[in-house]
């Protein structure tokens, strides 16, 4: 049984829920800001849990579940239920769930910077700081939060002096790249935008290319490093060099609009690593979706 589990507003868990229904693979969607709030029984060291009434055993199940960072519930109500599910899961190394070797492991975004040059990715010239009056040139610098959550920014828009430390890395161009690993299956995404950052617009274009082999080996080495068998990671132009550079990767990635780009394939494939099953390569299930 897959439990789906997160905001009602996530259509990441909708577009999951139909890949388990075309594969005909039992699963539930628990909406954790449901009206009333699902119910959670969980004795630690049991391997059963009960949610709204039903019980699921630790083997045979598998959890899939995203903090929900969509609606207005409290944030001490989110963390409760995703630190609730994720620790039954934990527990219970008979649950399927991806990224379990993440645990422990802090996701840094500077810190997966030096792994990602390790592992035999191209990086960037980058900077964590505060000082920014020290780039002679801002307009050849992009600025972003150390810890994410916004969107990149032109160096030139911000202060001389921020009051806290941010991301600087020299300006990449288009095509950008996303590289995805679902389990043992990798799927690469190339974008084009005339924008600094693709996701602030609709005026982008979007297509699934093959991944790039010495990419794959990169990704695989630094996420058997990080612990994550689901990611994503991001990689820009250099307009110097031409070579794509790694730019950070995504512990839990939205994926629905790449997953239309795909025809439904990057759903299907993050099904199968859920679930374990033995098919060689998610297929191209349906048409793709309306964006």
């Amino acid at each position: 049984m897959l439990l789906i589990v997160g905001g009602s507003k996530d259509f990441n868990l909708r577009r999951l829920a139909e890949a388990a229904e075309w594969r005909k693979a039992p699963h539930r969607v628990i909406f954790t800001d449901a009206d009333p709030a699902p119910t959670v029984d969980w004795r630690p060291g049991s391997a059963d849990i009960t949610i709204n009434g039903e019980t699921f055993s630790a083997k045979g199940a598998s959890l899939f579940i995203r903090y929900d960072v969509f609606s207005r519930d409290e944030a001490a109500k989110k963390a409760a239920f995703y630190d609730a599910l994720r620790g039954w899961a934990n527990a219970c190394p008979e649950v399927g769930m991806l990224n379990r070797g993440n645990e422990s492991l802090e996701m840094s975004k500077p810190r997966a910077l030096v792994l990602a040059k390790e592992c035999g990715f191209s990086t960037p010239e980058t900077w964590i700081t505060s000082v920014f009056n020290q780039f002679a040139e801002k307009d050849k610098y992009i600025a972003k939060p150390v810890a994410g959550g916004d969107y990149a920014r032109q160096l030139s828009d911000m202060p001389g002096q921020a009051d806290r430390p941010w991301i600087v890395q020299e300006k990449l161009r288009y095509p950008e790249l996303r590289l995805f690993r679902a389990g043992k299956h990798y799927l690469a995404f190339e974008i084009a935008s005339d924008v600094l950052d693709y996701r602030t617009t609709d005026k982008f274009s979007m297509k699934e290319v093959e991944p790039p082999q010495e990419l794959v080996a990169a990704m695989e080495k630094l996420t058997g490093k990080l612990g994550l068998d689901y990611a994503a990671a991001d990689l820009k132009t250099n307009p110097r060099t031409g070579a794509l550079e790694f730019l950070e990767i995504n512990s839990m990635p939205m994926f629905t609009g790449y997953d239309n780009a795909a025809s439904g394939r990057l759903s299907d494939a993050i099904l199968l690593a859920l679930d374990g099953l033995k098919t060689p390569a998610p297929r191209r299930v349906r048409p793709a979706p309306p964006r």
